[in-house]
């Protein structure tokens, strides 16, 4: 056994055989984000119980790829004018695991990818459970539990372990209620980002340093630093009312999608303040 057949047996427990040879042989940028997404897993045994879990339950179909989701990207994708669309094609996109609960753009030798990560939705689900209506149904003990972990997570300080530990088991009514708004604000997020790429906001003149993992003290190295392109803050408005004005939403679509949007804002301002 060479050293890339070593090397490529880290992966077999998350990734299936046709995978680990797009990893070892990147020819796209769908390639380079699989081997983004692979190596990060390998790299953290937490994420690698996650996932190793995840493959487990459905060993004879498993895709790492396939196990991230995708819908609100191909949402947007699909009601964008077609000129929109024509530009986006040159753009690959999907979820990552990373513990900064963000998008993000970054170029690659193959062209740019768009990503948000996993953790973005656990600072949601947590941040509605603190800010929501419940009426008694949720004590003011667990919204402030809830909303720590929120801000921990978007602190960087939250183990992204969910999956295994999801730190408490709500009524199904609540956790409907939770998770309800979720694919709507990502749906945002996702057009916020290609919104950025139509209209030319992406300079290769203006690109910063964001690892995929932060460091968690100074005796740590920050993980997997990427490229990634930084706008202003008048670009970001500009993003968010094209996420929402220019995909050919019906009236009710745009304005459910406008109040997730406001959920979201409104979590954000939860944390900052």
């Amino acid at each position: 056994m060479d050293a890339v057949d070593q090397q490529k047996l880290f992966f077999r427990r998350v990734c299936s055989s046709p995978e680990i040879e797009r990893i070892f042989n990147v020819k796209d940028a769908k390639d380079h984000l699989l081997k983004l997404r692979a190596e990060t897993i390998v790299d953290h045994m937490r994420l690698f119980r996650v996932y190793r879990n995840k493959a487990l339950k459905d060993e004879k179909n498993w895709s790492l790829e396939a196990s991230f989701d995708a819908s609100h990207y191909e949402a947007v994708l699909a009601k964008l004018p077609k000129d929109a669309r024509t530009i986006c094609s040159t753009v690959t996109c999907g979820d990552i695991f990373s513990d900064d609960p963000n998008g993000m753009i970054f170029p690659t030798p193959y062209g740019p990818v768009i990503t948000i990560s996993e953790s973005l939705r656990f600072f949601l689900k947590f941040a509605h459970l603190a800010i929501l209506e419940f009426g008694d149904e949720v004590p003011m003990r667990i919204r402030m539990n809830a909303l720590r972990i929120a801000i921990r997570v978007m602190l960087r300080k939250e183990a992204m372990d969910f999956y295994m530990d999801p730190r408490g088991i709500v009524p199904p009514r609540i956790a409907t209620a939770i998770h309800a708004p979720i694919p709507l604000q990502l749906r945002f997020i996702a057009g916020h980002e290609f919104s950025h790429f139509i209209l030319g906001h992406l300079s290769e003149t203006n690109l910063i340093d964001q690892p995929i993992f932060y460091a968690l003290s100074n005796a740590e190295n920050e993980y997997k630093p990427v490229k990634v392109y930084n706008t202003s803050q008048h670009n970001e408005f500009d993003a968010d009312l094209q996420a929402i004005m220019l995909p050919r939403y019906s009236s009710r679509q745009r304005n459910e999608l406008l109040r997730a949007a406001l959920l979201w804002f409104g979590c954000l301002e939860l944390f900052y303040a």
